[in-house]
């Protein structure tokens, strides 16, 4: 499924003349803890991530960021505490740190965005690590 909604996607954002005349150099996903990759056998924005970068002939970076805290599940929390839950839950690699100020548009895909609360830590992430404009796709926008 997440294949197909990566297709959707890519379909989607190559007709959107922003993203034709200013794509993104780099695709990163939202990285899932290695429990939850375990438990569920994938991370959701990594399928659509790789979709999305064949489609659109974007390169895919998976090992810029990593998620190091098991944090409790998003859909579970209010828009306040899912930023408490975010705090110091990702780091930027090695690889990522040295490579990140090299790509001037990033893009972070994620499956589902509700308070932008995950987009906004990653968001800062790179911007501190050297990326100059970050756009977030996803597949779905809940309330």
């Amino acid at each position: 499924m997440g294949k197909a909604l990566g297709q959707l996607l890519a379909r989607t954002l190559s007709s959107d003349i922003s993203i034709q005349d200013n794509p993104p150099e780099l695709i990163i996903p939202v990285p899932s803890h290695s429990t939850s990759i375990s438990q569920r056998g994938y991370n959701p924005a990594q399928v659509i991530a790789n979709t999305l970068s064949k489609q659109l002939s974007i390169p895919l970076a998976s090992n810029f960021i990593f998620k190091h805290n098991q944090s409790a599940q998003q859909k579970n929390l209010s828009a306040p505490d899912r930023l408490v839950n975010l705090a110091n839950a990702f780091s930027i690699t090695k690889k990522g740190a040295s490579s990140i100020p090299d790509y001037y548009r990033i893009a972070i895909v994620d499956d589902v965005v509700t308070t932008c609360a995950t987009a906004n830590t990653l968001s800062k992430l790179l911007l501190e690590a050297g990326a100059q404009d970050i756009i977030v796709w996803a597949v779905a926008r809940t309330p």
